[in-house]
């Protein structure tokens, strides 16, 4: 195989000029670097912001982060697939060591994650060179990410983009108005785009500043608008965030015996934001079967990903690996449904909860640690 090596390399020369052209970067870049190894706190949690004790509350940060990229990675096993083809490929099930080798899943090492988690790195590494969010330079990140992807893991471009983004990406306003970039190819596409391109890499703006609700909600605004327009990737983002901050403020998923509890709560917050409740709300309370992940004409719809997440909050007890091979085993768009479902049961369960096997056979996890250390030193932890 080669790891990360694939994409469109007439790109790579045009990157860099019109980075240069636009300030943005030095003519001396030679990818997209990584942040220093001892960032400063950039934050300062209040007092009483969380019910946890602190090794909990980093336990479930490092979790989320390693829970996204675990299901990223187990997903791409079944990615595209429907589930009956997931089925005849897997009859014994899916671990990091024995996904099919064809030529999609080819240009990935066993064990390594895809675009989703790629993404969401970039979006952490930017909230902790700024200690917030930054439109342009997330813009900027995605930009070099996408044209050189990660340079200190041997990338020479970032794989795996959907059709939404990469339109973004090529819009040329991105770089000085992504939002407005974005608003473009939306309008142009009918206003009908409502991929789940956003959701995969959110879960990070659900972290950073948790104890405030509306600081989380805006900040995952403001990072979805980035590339995905549509009210539908919005609120799908900031319900995945949202419950992100109520685990780590110490809520609880159930009360009374409802396993739906924390999921209605969520469900009556953004409900308003959205045109369409009902659809909302069928995705949300859907069992898995009933969301067709697998359906070729709608597996990248983003409530999909929302719902198979929700489903494995509902079904939290069950652990980590069952409810993501699950997820996997539905096919579709998996790696992104089981990233978006990782972060959530990741955050619940901790790291110390994910499935040794699975961390073990991660590719980058001790390069992926660092970055959560950095992420803690700068939300001030």
């Amino acid at each position: 195989y080669q790891r990360r090596v694939h994409g469109d390399w007439s790109l790579l020369e045009d990157c860099d000029t019109i980075l240069v052209e636009t300030g943005l970067v030095p003519p001396e870049k030679d990818g997209l670097t990584s942040i220093p190894a001892t960032p400063t706190p950039r934050l300062s949690m209040p007092e009483g912001a969380s019910d946890l004790e602190r090794e909990q509350l980093c336990d479930r940060i490092r979790g989320c982060v390693f829970g996204n990229a675990l299901g990223d990675a187990i997903g791409l096993a079944t990615e595209f697939m429907t589930k009956a083809e997931a089925l005849r490929h897997y009859p014994n099930g899916i671990d990091l060591t024995n996904l099919v080798r064809d030529k999609h899943r080819a240009r990935w090492a066993p064990g390594d994650w895809t675009d989703d988690t790629d993404q969401l790195i970039v979006v952490l590494d930017s909230l902790v060179r700024n200690g917030g969010v930054d439109l342009p330079d997330i813009a900027k990140g995605l930009y070099l990410w996408r044209h050189h992807g990660f340079s200190e893991l041997g990338d020479t471009v970032g794989m795996g983009v959907g059709a939404t983004i990469e339109a973004v990406l090529r819009h040329p306003c991105f770089l000085t108005d992504p939002h407005f970039a974005a608003d473009c190819v939306w309008q142009e596409s009918g206003r009908h785009l409502a991929a789940n391109g956003a959701v995969m890499r959110t879960a990070i703006t659900g972290l950073f500043e948790f104890w405030d609700e509306e600081k989380v909600l805006q900040n995952t605004k403001d990072v979805a608008l980035i590339t995905h327009t549509d009210p539908r990737c919005v609120a799908s983002c900031q319900i995945i965030t949202l419950a992100l901050s109520k685990l780590l403020q110490g809520c609880s998923v159930e009360v009374g015996g409802d396993p739906n509890f924390l999921i209605t709560q969520l469900y009556q917050q953004i409900k308003s934001t959205t045109p369409n409740q009902s659809d909302l709300c069928t995705h949300m309370f859907a069992a898995l079967p009933a969301l067709h992940l697998d359906d070729k004409a709608s597996m990248g719809y983003t409530y999909k990903a929302l719902g198979a997440a929700m489903h494995c909050l509902r079904h939290h007890e069950r652990g980590f690996k069952t409810n993501i091979l699950e997820v996997a085993m539905e096919a579709g768009d998996a790696d992104s449904n089981a990233a978006v479902a990782g972060a959530l049961l990741g955050c619940l369960h901790g790291f110390s909860g994910l499935p040794p096997d699975w961390v073990s056979s991660l590719e980058h996890s001790q390069w992926l640690d660092a970055k959560v250390d950095n992420l803690l030193i700068a939300m001030g932890i």
